[in-house]
C-alpha cells in the first residue's frame, strides 16, 4: 500500500490542500512565511504573495 502510486497522489493532493489552507489563514492575518531557496538562503516572504503567484488565490483585506 506504500508504494502505490494511489497512495502518493493522495498524499501529494493532501500535502498541497494543506499548504494552501495554511497560506490563506497567514494571508489573512498578514503574516509572513518563511522559506529556504534552493541556496540555502533564508527568505521571509509575505502569505498572500505566495498564495497569490502559487494558486491564483487573492485575499481582500
Amino acid at each position: 500500500m506504500w508504494e502505490s502510486n494511489e497512495y502518493r497522489i493522495k498524499l501529494r493532493k493532501g500535502l498541497a490542500l494543506a499548504e494552501r489552507r495554511m497560506l490563506k489563514h497567514k494571508a489573512v492575518l498578514d503574516e509572513l512565511v518563511i522559506e529556504s531557496t534552493p541556496e540555502g538562503r533564508i527568505i521571509e516572504t509575505p502569505a498572500a504573495k505566495l498564495l497569490e503567484d502559487h494558486y491564483g488565490y487573492h485575499i481582500n483585506k
